[in-house]
């Protein structure tokens, strides 16, 4: 009797113990999550997600390329809400140089996520949008700084994990570290067999369509008579691993920023990217290339 006593005590610190670690464990590596909403008809595809202002729901587009403000807002937000006028920003642009209007938000919201008090943020740059296509806000990179980030378009999710995450799970990932210096997601990689270091940036906000195709965007003019529009396959490598068959257009470049090739809507619709910007690497999920 005493043994079957002791038994069922033991029994009863196994579980308990089991249970406990299975609690840990799920605090520890359980994201939160958001859906981002595309749509492959519009001007602009995504990602969008919501957010709230003053208790109203509202569109913004997650742009990974926006590291100077928290948020932008439309002028629609500022008249319905009475912003006044704070001070200004200059931005560098792949279009040129931008000065926005600051203005202060007491309050938004990304619902399950986090609420901001007291944001600084800007107007919306201009840009001609389609009719009845303009969000209603940008939202910056810096708005995700707290968290490691997932950004997985085949699930439509953005994952966010606490920074002390230790990310075993994407240990088999290509890692690239982002640049010390430089504020945003730079970083360098290959093209092809071609030895030369490239400058990429990591950008949901850069897409090119071209009858119906889209494509992301070179800008150096040094590769870009090797890479067209055409639907040549392109190898990147990064961090040592060969990682995509991208295709890329050729465009312009401008003297406005030294970035060679920005990685954006077609890139990310193939390859989920996790970023840890406290650490300075992001880490790419590797296709097998046949």
């Amino acid at each position: 009797m005493k043994n079957t006593a002791y038994m069922l005590i033991f029994i009863s610190m196994l579980i308990a113990c089991k249970t406990t670690d299975k609690n840990i464990i799920d605090d520890y590596v359980d994201p939160m999550s958001i859906d981002l909403i595309f749509d492959f008809t519009k001007q602009i595809p995504g990602p969008f997600v919501e957010i709230t202002i003053g208790g109203q729901k509202y569109i913004a587009f997650v742009d990974t390329g926006n590291t100077s403000s928290v948020i932008s807002i439309s002028d629609e937000i500022i008249g319905e809400y009475s912003l006044l006028p704070a001070g200004y920003q200059r931005s560098i642009t792949t279009s040129g140089e931008v000065i926005n209007t600051q203005y202060l938000l007491p309050e938004f919201s990304i619902p399950g996520i986090k609420d901001f008090r007291d944001v600084v943020c800007t107007s919306m740059p201009p840009k001609n949008y389609a009719p009845n296509e303009k969000p209603d806000a940008i939202l910056g990179l810096s708005a995700f700084y707290d968290y490691n980030i997932l950004i997985a378009y085949n699930e439509k999710k953005l994952y966010l994990y606490e920074k002390i995450f230790a990310y075993d799970y994407f240990s088999n990932w290509a890692a690239i570290d982002l640049l010390p210096d430089r504020s945003g997601l730079f970083f360098y990689g290959q093209i092809n067999s071609d030895e030369n270091p490239y400058l990429f940036y990591l950008d949901t906000g850069t897409f090119v369509r071209i009858r119906g195709q889209l494509y992301d965007q070179v800008l150096n003019q040094k590769i870009a008579s090797d890479l067209t529009s055409s639907d040549e396959e392109i190898i990147f490598v990064f961090g040592g691993e060969r990682i995509y068959n991208n295709k890329l257009y050729a465009v312009r470049t401008n003297n406005m920023t030294d970035v060679d090739i920005f990685l954006g809507l077609n890139f990310l619709l193939n390859n989920n990217v996790f970023i840890d910007l406290g650490n300075k690497k992001i880490l790419i999920k590797k296709e097998e290339i046949l």
